[in-house]
């Protein structure tokens, strides 16, 4: 009787450890994610986001003779903070730690908006430093909203 009530508290405990380890997964996903997401909540990261739609340029020469860094480094540096953080939610996204669903709830269009407007400009930076890997989770979270907006409709 001793053997069976020492396996069954084991079992017990086993899949108490197992939930708690789940849950405490779960927590430091949404943690991690929402500690990238606050970046959102900041004006400097807002206007770089409202000038990155707004500013106009037509080809990627004339986007980094106005706004790259031998053009304009507060404009450059904000919009490469935008790009980090994006960069960083995707990669959540890319490695399985946050659903696009939360993301796509949480963030509305940005990505979506963000990588329709700056993809020649990615593009010819990948180019231009022969990165073919920079921000290519920015990329990869357009692609996952895309296939929510899709699935939406």
């Amino acid at each position: 009787m001793v053997i069976l009530l020492t396996g069954v508290s084991v079992s017990i405990a086993a899949v108490y450890y197992t939930i708690n380890i789940r849950h405490q997964r779960a927590a430091r996903q949404i943690q991690l994610f929402m500690n990238i997401y606050s970046r959102f909540d900041n004006q400097q990261l807002m206007r770089s986001l409202i000038d990155s739609r707004y500013n106009e340029w037509n080809t990627f020469e004339e986007w980094m003779e106005k706004y790259g860094p031998q053009g304009d480094r507060e404009a450059y540096t904000n919009w490469v903070s935008l790009q980090n953080a994006l960069q960083g939610i995707g990669h959540l996204v890319s490695e399985g730690y946050v659903r696009p669903e939360t993301v796509s709830g949480l963030m509305g269009a940005i990505p979506t908006l963000n990588w329709e407007r700056n993809e020649p400009i990615i593009r010819g930076l990948r180019e231009k430093l022969g990165s073919s890997t920079l921000w290519d989770d920015v990329e990869s979270l357009y692609h996952e909203m895309a296939k929510i907006r899709i699935s939406k409709h």
